[in-house]
């Protein structure tokens, strides 16, 4: 016999299964089970920070929010406007981007001018469809919004000066409640830094990243969020050969491979090598397969004056980090092979849009 549903239960049982509907959301969205890492990308417009960024769109397991430009090897108001052309040509427009500070927070430490000049034309990249220049968001203001608004704590990758995220926690200090981490491409602990490479009169003790910005990588480091430090010594292991490596980049005729591996034989060309380091690349390795980097926690701190201004030093009493003090060189080459290889999501480069200058 049919007994008729009073209309207060039939109500109960559907707040009750929109209920449990919500609870699993949140539940999956926050635990990350089955589902893409949101990062936020934050580069200096560097050619191995750009294949970084490249591999990040191109690997599945990754969701870009937001791409800054901050200070350091490019000029942020020209290389954001080459991120927006290349966004649109890969076909991921969509993606906000900022532009950062054109300084530091504290001091003058600069790259030299002729490494900002090559970045003019993009690392030899030309074809890119021209894009019309709309007004900048405000760096800040975007990582503000994106780590706030992110339904998932928010991992956010650095692989130039800490200068855009030290502004942001500045802001708003209440996101480091939504940052998963903060993965860092920067410092030397036991390995020669590679400032003096280019700037004689400092001690070889300091790499680029953290010397851009000493007052930037400081507070970020006390900021209590979790810190995992891809240093020199790991990243700088992995060198890349032009032909046998890079040359594999490419193999299926996808965009993003075709690209990276342009820009990368480019930059080895100028600088008259047949091989170099992608730390930035490897740096990035670390965030989509974690078993890349054996991690260990040590404490640090920066020194922030003084001939060695910008290294990264050992001490009792300092930061906290998770510190990776050795990558699997094998691991790293084999993921990034087989996410420029893939094909499900790319379109096939027309060659000559593409000319490389040498």
């Amino acid at each position: 016999m049919y007994t008729r549903r009073s209309p207060i239960i039939t109500l109960i049982y559907v707040f009750l299964i929109f209920t449990v509907v919500v609870l699993l959301d949140y539940s999956f969205n926050r635990s990350g089970f089955g589902s893409k890492t949101p990062i936020i990308f934050d580069d200096d417009g560097s050619p191995d920070g750009t294949i970084a960024l490249l591999y990040c769109l191109t690997n599945p397991k990754l969701d870009v929010k937001a791409i800054i430009v901050s200070y350091g090897e490019s000029y942020p108001n020209v290389s954001i406007n080459k991120i927006r052309s290349l966004l649109l040509f890969t076909g991921h427009n969509r993606i906000p981007t900022a532009e950062g500070s054109q300084s530091p927070l504290f001091g003058n430490n600069t790259f030299p001018e002729h490494y900002k000049t090559l970045s003019r034309d993009f690392w030899g990249i030309d074809g890119l469809p021209t894009i019309e220049l709309n007004p900048n968001t405000d760096a800040t203001s975007l990582i503000v919004e994106t780590i706030k608004s992110s339904k998932r704590p928010i991992t956010y990758f650095v692989s130039g000066s800490l200068t855009s995220l030290a502004q942001a926690l500045r802001k708003d200090d209440e996101i480091k409640k939504n940052i998963e981490k903060i993965v860092i491409m920067g410092g030397a602990l036991n390995f020669p830094g590679n400032v003096a490479m280019e700037n004689k009169s400092s001690q070889p003790v300091a790499e680029w990243n953290i010397w851009l910005d000493v007052a930037a990588a400081d507070e970020v480091f006390r900021s209590s969020v979790p810190i995992f430090l891809i240093p020199l010594d790991s990243s700088g292991q992995i060198v890349w050969n032009s032909k046998l490596d890079i040359g594999k980049l490419n193999k299926n005729k996808n965009i993003e491979g075709t690209l990276a591996q342009r820009i990368h034989v480019r930059n080895l060309s100028i600088k008259g090598l047949r091989s170099g380091p992608l730390w930035d690349l490897a740096a990035a390795v670390s965030i989509a397969n974690k078993g890349v980097c054996s991690f260990k926690n040590i404490s640090i701190d920066v020194i922030k004056k003084g001939p060695e201004v910008g290294r990264i030093v050992i001490l009792a009493n300092g930061s906290i980090v998770s510190v990776c003090d050795k990558m699997n060189y094998d691991l790293v080459k084999e993921d990034v092979l087989a996410v420029f290889q893939r094909t499900e999501f790319s379109r096939e480069l027309i060659w000559p849009q593409i000319p490389l200058k040498l």
